[in-house]
């Protein structure tokens, strides 16, 4: 059995989002593109793909083998070498056609990172906001088509990852 295993990680969060130990692997952590392709398929708690995060936003780094972070890659993030545990902290987040909310209590100005898939997309829409200490909520303008199901994903530094259909 091996003693380490190899975690898929975005690279603006240091959010884990798969794990996974191979046989007879050595020391060197593959390549994204060799582990999920074009893109990792991310699924909603009800195991529904929502987007699929394009292979050059993630890396893949190698840890000590823990189970836990195994069997629930997206509870933990990347630091220190280590995969370590996120909190599960209440987040929203709203969309619309023209526009991405995501509010969250926070103590200082934080950029979260958003992907959203599906829809009459022909690839991933990819983008930040900040969301502000004083108004707790961040908003990134957009432009969907009304009446279509988009496929969310935020990731919040230290925060477990938010995934979600919604149709606008």
């Amino acid at each position: 059995m091996s003693e380490t295993m190899s975690l898929v990680i975005f690279n603006e969060t240091d959010h884990v989002l798969a794990a996974f130990t191979e046989a007879g692997a050595g020391d060197k952590a593959p390549d994204p593109v060799d582990v999920v392709g074009a893109g990792l398929l991310i699924r909603n708690d009800e195991g529904e793909v929502v987007a699929s995060l394009p292979a050059d936003d993630l890396r893949v780094e190698n840890a000590d083998r823990s189970e836990r972070v195994l069997i629930q890659p997206p509870n933990y993030s990347f630091a220190d070498g280590a995969a370590a545990f996120l909190p599960d902290v209440p987040s929203a987040l709203t969309l619309t056609a023209s526009k991405l909310t995501v509010t969250r209590a926070v103590s200082q100005d934080t950029e979260c990172f958003f992907v959203i898939d599906g829809g009459d997309l022909t690839e991933p829409l990819e983008g930040s906001a900040v969301i502000t200490a004083v108004a707790n909520k961040g908003e990134a303008l957009l432009s969907l088509t009304p009446g279509q199901t988009y496929g969310v994903v935020v990731l919040i530094p230290g925060v477990r990852p938010i995934a979600k259909k919604a149709s606008v």
